[in-house]
């Protein structure tokens, strides 16, 4: 197996010294050339109409989804055209994320204000900013429940929002924009990803292997990355951590039919017992569906 074939290769000695780079996010990559908002596209149009349109939108995908990437991309676009954007790509507390806000915007903030009449006199200069305005606020479901709120009085003014989030709660802000939910990138794209980062590294993997490792992917470019350097390094293979799993309500509805069925040929054949026994499997079937979907979904793992 190629795990134990590189494993040999690390304790030999034989691996070269490899350079990686570290981006905006933190997150180190060997491949800077493939980045994954290359991927979206037809997202990053999407989201670009909307904010020229003064709309705002919130944008949802798991962790490593290239939510980031996809901002900058979008931020940079924007900006090359002479619009103003405010970025905010870390939730800090709300008197610093409102501090950024008038940095950016070149507002001399008063020392002595409190938050909360920084926080309006802030949106008092937004609602008559000359040109338009773009906001966008990366890890939105991390930010204080205050400054969300100060987000949603920006609504009726119009100001164009771009709010990026990973499993936001439903309340407050995110009920009321539209949302745009990013999908798993598709087979050939995850693939190209991961045989950039192998040959960065100086790894050959077969198809055989690449299928194997790409289906702990997900379709999540970060995990794309991921799963390569664990090879290169040796480690013992994971279970998948991405949330993209096989929907088996198909599978649960079958099975009830089946068993409804059973029912109706004993019925018809007056089976009396075929038709109790049908009867008390459905009921079973159904007590265990219902207890099933209570459970608590949390999970510590990526994308969870």
């Amino acid at each position: 197996m190629w795990i134990e074939r590189h494993r040999r290769q690390l304790a030999s000695g034989e691996q070269k010294e490899y350079h990686y780079l570290v981006d905006e996010d933190g997150n180190r990559s060997s491949i800077p050339s493939l980045d994954a908002f290359r991927y979206r596209q037809r997202e990053k149009q999407r989201i670009i109409a909307s904010l020229r349109a003064a709309e705002s939108l919130l944008v949802v995908g798991e962790a490593g989804s290239g939510k980031s990437r996809l901002s900058r991309a979008v931020v940079d676009e924007l900006r090359s055209v002479g619009y103003t954007v405010v970025t905010l790509p870390q939730p800090l507390t709300q008197r610093q994320l409102l501090i950024q806000v008038a940095e950016q915007l070149e507002i001399e903030p008063e020392q002595r204000q409190t938050v909360a009449l920084f926080a309006e006199t802030l949106r008092e200069e937004l609602e008559h900013w000359p040109e338009p305005v773009f906001l966008v606020v990366d890890q939105v479901q991390r930010c204080p429940a205050s400054f969300r709120l100060w987000l949603e009085q920006l609504l009726p003014l119009g100001i164009p929002m771009l709010l990026l989030a990973t499993n936001p709660p439903a309340k407050d802000l995110f009920l009321k924009l539209p949302r745009l939910e990013l999908e798993p990138l598709r087979d050939g794209q995850i693939r190209e990803l991961m045989q950039a980062e192998a040959e960065q590294l100086g790894l050959e993997l077969s198809a055989a292997e690449l299928s194997a490792l790409q289906a702990r992917c997900g379709g999540n470019p970060l995990l794309a990355g991921r799963v390569v350097r664990e090879a290169f390094l040796g480690l013992d293979e994971t279970a998948p951590d991405h949330r993209q799993w096989i929907d088996g309500t198909p599978i649960v509805i079958c099975g009830l039919a089946s068993l409804i069925v059973l029912r109706y040929i004993g019925l018809g054949y007056g089976n009396r017992s075929l038709y109790v026994i049908g009867g008390i499997l459905t009921v079973v079937a159904l007590i265990a569906r219902f207890f099933i979907g209570r459970l608590p979904r949390g999970n510590a793992r990526l994308g969870r």
